[in-house]
């Protein structure tokens, strides 16, 4: 199934590939969706990372494969889940957007084989990214940088 969503969000691009490719403990505070109990780093490299993830309703997991080495794209394909075939993938590109920000593209690429990863996809086929909530996640990121940047002056 191959879902398409297309946002803007005024946290500069390299923020938002920052933000998709942080993989410390803190993870989990970034993406309100993800489960901390089900979070686990693997491997880490320069431009890539295993990582398993996961929601705790519905209970969804995967163990997937980042990358980044491209400037302006992160991609996550899934090594193993319980909701989806293996090499499902999700890719980001990240663009400039108007005044500083960015335009993200979400393609959203999963073969679900499971009802409650059927129920998933339906809803994010349905909901697009209020589903999966990254422009809420990088919108609270970029009012929390510009709350610091005035506490700064």
């Amino acid at each position: 199934m191959r879902i398409r969503c297309e946002f803007t969000t005024a946290l500069p691009s390299e923020e938002v590939a920052a933000a998709l490719t942080d993989f410390s403990d803190r993870r989990p505070q970034l993406w309100p969706g993800l489960d901390p109990a089900q979070y686990e780093v693997h491997e880490l490299g320069d431009t890539w990372a295993v990582v398993t993830e996961g929601s705790r309703r519905p209970h969804l997991w995967a163990r997937e494969r980042y990358d980044w080495a491209i400037p302006g794209r992160v991609s996550w394909r899934a090594e193993q889940s319980n909701f989806c075939r293996p090499r499902g993938a999700v890719v980001a590109s990240i663009y400039p957007g108007p005044g500083g920000g960015s335009r993200v593209v979400i393609d959203w690429r999963r073969s679900p084989t499971s009802i409650a990863g059927y129920l998933a996809a339906l809803a994010v086929r349905i909901g697009g990214d209020r589903v999966l909530g990254y422009r809420a996640a990088l919108d609270r990121l970029a009012e929390e940088r510009d709350r610091e940047v005035r506490r700064a002056a």
